[in-house]
């Protein structure tokens, strides 16, 4: 029986062809041919070992389906599935993303099967932005003069200053509307892109964060859906915006010159300028010795700061 099993599987093995061929329907037919036990039931030791040829036979056939057709019984390799779906809608693509989570060489990898010049980034940021869409536009150009932002972060203070966010009527359109998803993959991310778009982009969307993630996109700290929204914080000291950050369950780092120090650190007596959430709780806040001589407008609805 097992020099005809090796046998029939060394068959098969060459050139299975498409489903099941003969030779693996006689195998599967040779293990499943043993017929039913007896009403009475074998001595208990019986029992014990003939489990043993039946897992056998089992797993054989097991092994068998996993070569001829992969994937099958979650055996052997299936093909990945798309990290984007990519449909066309009249003079426009329709890009969704299906794994929010995949690294950006492999959207890359997919959009340019479609000949679409396109870098595309999903990063993580608060409920408030999830959905919301950057574009970069005329990419190679802005490299090649060293003014491109960094990849992998987008910081938004009172409008996007690296990227510039996209309105729902423009070229590059985003499917989702801003601060619409409630959890990572409970909406559809994407966007509208004319097919004939000629100059290279990098379009970055935001996705909710998961519990402890750092955001890559960070929003205003005092804008809408955000902690300290209508909470003013611009031109207080440092040592005040700590204490009102902490009530807020936030807790506050300061950064000054390219250097970031947590509270103890940080010039107890001087101004903040700007903050962005770092992430759900935690915010980064720009400050200066001296209070800054044009604040920006405290958020719609808010009243003065």
């Amino acid at each position: 029986m097992t020099d005809r099993i090796d046998r029939l599987v060394a068959g098969i093995a060459p050139d299975p062809g498409p489903g099941l061929t003969p030779l693996a329907l006689e195998l599967l037919d040779e293990i499943t041919r043993t017929p039913a036990a007896a009403a009475a039931p074998p001595p208990r030791r019986g029992r014990r070992w003939l489990a043993v040829p039946v897992a056998a036979g089992i797993a054989a056939v097991a092994l068998v389906l996993s070569w001829i057709t992969p994937g099958v019984l979650g055996l052997g390799p299936a093909p990945a599935a798309a990290a984007l779906r990519i449909e066309r809608d009249g003079a426009d693509y329709v890009i969704t993303v299906r794994d929010v989570f995949a690294d950006p060489q492999r959207y890359e990898r997919e959009l340019r099967a479609r000949n679409l010049d396109i870098e595309l980034q999903v990063l993580p940021t608060s409920r408030s932005r999830a959905g919301a869409v950057y574009i970069i536009q005329d990419l190679d150009r802005l490299l090649a003069e060293g003014r491109a932002p960094a990849e992998g972060r987008i910081t938004v203070i009172d409008g996007p200053l690296l990227g510039e966010e996209v309105s729902p009527d423009g070229p590059v359109a985003p499917l989702t509307p801003p601060g619409s998803c409630a959890a990572p993959t409970g909406c559809p991310l994407g966007v509208r892109v004319p097919a004939d778009l000629s100059e290279r982009a990098r379009i970055t969307i935001g996705r909710q964060a998961r519990p402890g993630e750092s955001y890559g996109i960070r929003p205003d700290a005092g804008a809408e859906g955000e902690p300290l929204h209508c909470v003013p914080y611009v031109n207080r000291t440092v040592a005040e915006v700590t204490r009102t950050a902490r009530e807020h369950r936030v807790e506050p780092s300061f950064a000054y010159a390219g250097a970031t120090y947590p509270p103890h650190r940080a010039p107890a007596a001087w101004y903040v300028h700007e903050g962005v959430m770092s992430s759900a709780t935690t915010a980064i806040f720009l400050i200066g010795p001296d209070p800054d001589p044009s604040p920006r407008p405290a958020a719609a609805g808010c009243g003065g700061s």
